[in-house]
């Protein structure tokens, strides 16, 4: 058999700003979900789907990264990691959580390979009871990404032909770094003159400032509440009132969160955008997300109604101007000693779809741990993360995580109080001005 030949690309400035990051050997850039198996399962089968999944997807055959480029192999052996803990007397959560937490902090060789920047592993527990434990590094993929491997897993594994004609074409992530250049050169001196523009103003200082407790700090907390479909449905229609998006009330209502706690009335709050639908590329696999800064001025003797429909246009201007990233905005700066305004985002609100939380497949049955996830104590990428999932019946899965180094557990849990009570009030009340508004 021929060795593998390997091509080299370049790296995206998102991937160049992760990658130094990474060099912390921390596990904050370590994607994964943990997912619950009871049946008859077939480990075989299993193995074999997640290498057609490895040769469908060239970001998942990125070995290694040096001098500002990456090198895609043409093939890489994936093997899945067994682990029998069913044997192991006196298994309890506590024992189980130790061994997933340390497959999911097991460092990745960025630089030299030769192995995928993707594992899975294969816990047993008992008889017919298994954990799989899915672990990619966010240089490879991104969130949406990994919606594709999982709904790819579970129709290859379904399929004893395990044709890759089951799924759709998938786009190389090549292609996709090739359209980022060409499309960042067509527009680049436009882009540029906007964000210098836009950033060259001062800059107040960042909110999160006090300090917890030190020895904490980048550990990640997590508190988490639901909005039920009572309030969600309340919000939609608010949202229809103003003629905005279920994502701009609540983005609203953030900063408002974040004005109080503060006193600040320029924040800048970051929040991903999808590569993916920029391209319109759905079934990408890859490093495609980027950061796009927001900066909404707030005055409180304004109305909510007057404020919601300023966030939009905020939304809307900064999105029409997203191929031009956080990163490169650094760059920017950095390469011209441009005076901008560009502290580091600290502070990121995301909004997504939930994959369904059990999924049936011949001879078993699938649950996602969500309460196990919570309780693996990783490393935080901002001081202050809230992220909103919409799931199948309506409700609104809200999550803060926070560096408990800087915010207490004690403290978040009354922020997402105080976030909770913003949106009650929101819908009740448009007319009132956002001091008015209590916390």
């Amino acid at each position: 058999m021929m060795a593998p030949s390997e091509k080299k690309v370049k790296m995206t400035d998102e991937q160049m700003y992760l990658f130094l990051f990474s060099q912390r050997n921390t596990n904050a850039f370590h994607e994964y979900w943990i997912t619950s198996l009871e049946g008859e399962l077939d480990p075989i089968q299993l193995e074999k789907a997640a290498q057609m999944i490895v040769d469908r997807h060239e970001a998942l055959r990125i070995t290694k990264f040096k001098d500002g480029y990456q090198y895609i192999s043409s093939h890489v052996d994936f093997k899945l990691n067994h682990v029998d803990l069913s044997v192991t007397s006196n298994l309890n959560d506590e024992i189980m959580l130790g061994h997933i937490k340390n497959e999911i902090d097991r460092p990745f060789d960025l630089t030299e390979g030769p192995d995928s920047l993707m594992r899975c592993t294969l816990f047993k527990i008992a008889d017919k009871r298994y954990i799989f434990v899915f672990v990619v590094h966010h240089l490879a993929a991104d969130g949406w990404s990994l919606g594709i491997i999982r709904d790819e897993l579970i129709t290859l594994y379904s399929n004893d032909s395990m044709h890759s004609n089951l799924l759709p074409e998938p786009v190389s992530y090549s292609s996709y770094l090739e359209w980022v250049e060409s499309r960042g050169a067509e527009q680049r001196e436009e882009l540029e003159s906007f964000w210098i523009e836009r950033l060259s103003r001062t800059c107040k200082p960042n909110m999160f400032e006090m300090t917890n407790d030190s020895s904490l700090l980048g550990s990640k907390g997590v508190e988490s509440f639901v909005l039920d479909v009572e309030l969600v449905n309340e919000l939609k229609k608010f949202s229809k009132k103003h003629a905005i998006t279920l994502y701009m009330s609540l983005l609203s209502a953030y900063r408002i969160l974040l004005y109080r706690l503060s006193d600040n009335e320029e924040i800048v709050i970051g929040t991903p955008v999808s590569g993916q639908l920029l391209m319109e590329a759905n079934h990408l696999v890859g490093h495609c997300v980027k950061m796009l800064p927001l900066y909404v001025d707030l005055d409180d003797e304004k109305e909510v109604g007057t404020f919601v429909k300023e966030v939009k246009n905020e939304v809307q201007t900064a999105t029409q101007y997203q191929h031009f990233s956080y990163e490169e905005l650094m760059k920017l700066a950095q390469s011209r000693n441009i005076a901008l305004s560009l502290p580091e985002i600290k502070t990121v609100f995301n909004m997504d779809k939930k994959l369904p939380g059990s999924i049936t497949m011949p001879g078993l049955s699938i649950t996602n741990n969500v309460e196990l996830d919570e309780q693996l104590a990783m490393e935080s990428k901002y001081n202050l993360f809230l992220d909103i999932v919409e799931d199948s019946n309506g409700e609104l899965n809200v999550k803060f995580e926070f560096d408990k180094g800087i915010i207490s557990e004690e403290v978040c849990k009354v922020w997402a109080m105080y976030y909770k009570n913003l949106l009650v009030q929101m819908v009740q009340n448009e007319t009132m001005k956002l001091y008015e508004l209590e916390m």
